[in-house]
């Protein structure tokens, strides 16, 4: 496997499109900026909804893609079939503890109860020092404002450490997300 020498965005975000064109916009815009900064992008292997679209975007400017899908997914004949490189595993969890082993930094964009699921792992990975990743949230038209809002209240209410909150980033363009986690590698790499 090569990814030790890559520096992957592992993109966290719906199967479905939404209702907001805009949603869709910006998971290609991402997909765009993440192949432009020689980045790689690893997501959950899909052929459907913002997944598909930051996934193409960043194939089509020759950028590396990985893909990581169940077999039962799979079956269902939602897998991506122009990836660089397409894992199948077994279960979610497997699929999860695979994206999250490439992954240098997660990109959260707009998603249902998959994403959620995905980043509140990724949280609690990192509140307990089992990594140290940059996670940004791309809050498309305050798509995460009540998950801001709640989070915040989770915090004020002594249930979620201050370092924890502080180490989420909620962007508002794909430039400003991308530009924050290029910094953010940028200052774990000159610290190690």
């Amino acid at each position: 496997m090569t990814k030790k020498t890559k520096t992957y965005i592992a993109v966290y975000c719906g199967s479905s499109l939404g209702v907001n064109p805009r949603f869709a916009e910006d998971a290609r815009e991402v997909g765009k900026l993440i192949a432009e900064s020689d980045f790689s992008l690893v997501y959950g292997g899909g052929s459907v909804g913002l997944m598909n679209e930051a996934a193409n975007a960043a194939l089509k400017l020759g950028g590396d893609v990985v893909g990581v899908i169940t077999r039962k997914l799979l079956s269902m004949e939602v897998g991506h079939k122009s990836l660089t490189c397409l894992h199948i595993v077994e279960t979610m969890q497997e699929r999860k503890a695979l994206m999250n082993d490439y992954a240098s930094a997660f990109a959260i964009l707009p998603g249902s109860i998959g994403t959620f699921e995905e980043v509140f792992e990724v949280m609690v990975l990192n509140q307990l020092n089992y990594m140290n990743k940059p996670i940004a949230f791309l809050n498309t038209d305050g798509f995460f404002d009540k998950l801001i809002e709640f989070l915040q209240n989770v915090r004020a209410n002594g249930f979620m450490w201050d370092n924890t909150y502080e180490s989420l980033y909620f962007a508002n363009s794909p430039t400003e997300l991308m530009d924050y986690i290029s910094s953010r590698l940028d200052q774990i790499n000159n610290q190690i």
